[in-house]
């Protein structure tokens, strides 16, 4: 067999995906139920967000330019004072004995817009009214945390001023007593220097008054948060969306073990592969009664069945005349109903087709084709017939073989997808070689159709020609 033949196409998995798409809807119906129930099982969390505006603390809140505590405002620090222990330990303090820094800080999380200067404070609890506490407690606490800092700043430089200017109050009287007394011109060093400490002395002073009217606020809260309507987690459609998408994966994933361990011949191709012979093709087996007319006449013949049919005559079935074999390694498969579908399909292209069932003592049935010559009367034998489709019974033996196949030229194996396993149709094909039956084909045979099935069981059969027993 070519490369070919044993290559893995799309259409192997449609079909393996087919056969087994009970997996793929009960995988995700159980994914659905699963999510449902984590669902239920895991405790809300509502997420709830404060926002607050940081702005530089300046002398001059109208200048950006002027003189400033911390001019420099870096968003990324903010963002790291804003989830600092000390910001935790505020918020706590805010909202009750029961909180705890380190617990608090666990349900924070800060994020800062591109290109602002607003920290978003966003606080996750399983109560709504919660969430938004503790969002609240955490903006008000980085707030105070902040103006603190500020305001520890200012007095600092506030401290730094007034010593200088103690220095020089002091300094500037040691010049004055130094300068008294004494002319001009000896102390004209002296009394530039005395200018210049008045001057700084001035500015200082300029300094200090700034920083007594200075805006400590380090920032305004610009969005009070509110009780949020809806739980931000568990998301259903996220947990539904999860399970949904698991179970069809577990579901694909029992389709491919279930098809892995399974050693049934699904397919005509699987099937051909076994037998190293071609593959016929599928067909349903025809109902008693509905694959002729009364008169002997082929009746509607599906296309499956033609194109079986059209394949037989390629491989040489009819003229000169050709017994085939139709055996199955299984038993239960309906070999006359198939013999009634191949009879009827090849009578209508034109063949006399003979059907023999030597191991029953069911009479013989002749398949006239519609342009065929005609048949004498009363003859059964095969040489009267363009073929013979010699029935044997299911799962033959040796003996089964020697009694009924001696005249057989080839054999058609058909393969039942639903009981045949490959280990059975290995054990026929050595069984047929050791006869020196080689398999014209191989082909599946599908359940009869449920319409057809009614149909056979409630009307009465009109079976084609009978031959006439011979004496």
């Amino acid at each position: 067999m070519g490369a070919g033949e044993n290559s893995v196409e799309l259409r192997d998995y449609l079909g393996m995906i087919s056969r087994h798409r009970a997996y793929l809807i009960l995988g995700p119906l159980l994914g659905l139920l699963a999510s449902a129930v984590a669902l239920n099982l895991v405790p809300p969390a509502y997420t709830a967000a404060a926002e607050v505006m940081a702005r530089n603390v300046t002398t001059q809140p109208f200048d950006p330019s002027g003189p400033g505590i911390d001019r420099t405002l870096s968003m990324p620090t903010e963002r790291q004072v804003a989830m600092s222990q000390d910001v935790a330990r505020e918020a706590a303090k805010e909202l009750g004995p029961a909180f705890s820094a380190r617990g608090l800080r666990e349900n924070l999380s800060v994020r800062v817009p591109e290109s602002t200067r607003v920290l978003r404070f966003e606080f996750t609890a399983e109560d709504p009214a919660a969430a938004a506490a503790g969002a609240n407690a955490f903006a008000q606490a980085y707030l105070k945390i902040r103006e603190q800092t500020v305001v520890s700043d200012a007095e600092a430089v506030q401290k730094a001023i007034t010593t200088r200017l103690t220095e020089l109050g002091t300094r500037l009287r040691t010049l004055a007593r130094e300068i008294a007394g004494k002319s001009p011109e000896t102390t004209t060093a002296l009394r530039s220097e005395r200018d210049q400490l008045n001057a700084q002395a001035g500015e200082l002073r300029k300094r200090a008054d700034a920083l007594a009217v200075v805006d400590t606020r380090p920032g305004y809260l610009t969005q009070a948060a509110q009780s949020p309507e809806y739980r931000s987690a568990p998301s259903r459609k996220n947990f539904l969306a999860v399970g949904g998408a698991a179970g069809l994966l577990l579901g694909l994933m029992l389709a491919f073990a279930v098809q892995i361990l399974d050693r049934r011949v699904r397919t005509a191709r699987e099937l051909a592969a076994v037998l190293d012979a071609p593959a016929l093709g599928s067909v349903r087996p025809a109902a008693r009664g509905l694959g002729v007319r009364v008169s002997g006449q082929p009746g509607p013949v599906d296309e499956k069945s033609l194109r079986l049919a059209a394949r037989l005559i390629n491989h040489g079935f009819t003229g000169p005349t050709r017994t085939l074999a139709v055996v199955s390694p299984t038993p239960q498969v309906d070999l006359p109903g198939l013999a009634l579908s191949l009879g009827s399909a090849l009578a209508s292209l034109s063949r006399n087709v003979l059907v023999l069932d030597p191991a029953s003592d069911a009479t013989p049935l002749r398949f006239p084709g519609e342009h065929a010559s005609a048949v004498p009367d009363g003859s059964a034998e095969p040489g009267t017939a363009d073929g013979v489709l010699l029935l044997l019974p299911a799962r033959p033996t040796a003996v089964d073989l020697l009694k009924y196949a001696r005249s057989a030229e080839g054999a058609i194996v058909v393969a039942d997808p639903r009981r045949t396993r490959f280990a059975d149709v290995e054990e026929l094909r050595e069984l047929l070689a050791e006869f020196g039956l080689d398999p014209v084909g191989g082909l599946i045979l599908k359940p009869a159709a449920r319409s057809d099935r009614k149909a056979d069981r409630g009307s009465v059969p009109a079976n084609p020609v009978e031959e006439p027993a011979t004496g």
